[in-house]
């Protein structure tokens, strides 16, 4: 016992000797080191979860068809699963904008820190990799600053009600909107995979 305890604190000997003065920025994993792990994480998730569908899957219809024939519905739950996979794109583009709308009109603290949070993220995500530490740091805190603001306003739930607002509209148009034949193939296709 005592001869492997004395190879363990030889080898953490040996790694801190390696790590010289920058011992403690060592263990700070780098950008890119947290990217790969997040990928390979993401990775390995994804290897429990089927495939995607194809991009025909995930097609945004054209909006004329989008918005074509309304009638009340003869059997809701059908026509309900036949459209929400059917227009599931162009239901996103409905809930994104729809999303940010509502809290923009609701308030104007809330368009001047969403459009805050929109400008820090661009600038993260443009120049974090090449940004001097004090930037990082800069970057950090108006992350904490805007991310409080957005909490301590309001603005959070503000979004939260577009989201619903959006999804409430999306469900009522999958309630109301016609099923097309395109759409009853799509789903028989899609039962049959």
């Amino acid at each position: 016992e005592r001869e492997a305890a004395e190879a363990e604190a030889s080898d953490m000997r040996r790694q801190s000797s390696r790590a010289g003065d920058d011992g403690a920025a060592a263990a700070i994993p780098s950008w890119k080191d947290l990217t790969n792990e997040l990928q390979n994480g993401l990775a390995g998730v994804m290897a429990g979860v089927p495939a995607v569908q194809s991009e025909e899957e995930w097609k945004v219809r054209s909006w004329e068809e989008f918005f074509a024939v309304f009638k009340p519905p003869d059997h809701i739950e059908e026509r309900l699963k036949t459209n929400l996979h059917y227009y599931r794109a162009n239901y996103l583009y409905v809930i994104m904008p729809v999303s940010l709308v509502v809290p923009m009109i609701a308030s104007p603290m809330a368009l001047i820190l969403l459009v805050m949070a929109a400008s820090l993220a661009f600038w993260v995500v443009t120049h974090y990799e090449t940004a001097t530490e004090q930037e990082r740091q800069l970057m950090k805190g108006g992350a904490l600053v805007i991310g409080l603001g957005i909490i301590f306003s309001g603005t959070i739930f503000l979004v939260i009600y577009g989201v619903a607002v959006g999804i409430l509209l999306c469900i009522a148009h999958a309630t109301f909107r016609a099923r097309s034949i395109y759409s009853r193939v799509s789903t028989m296709r899609k039962k049959n995979m």
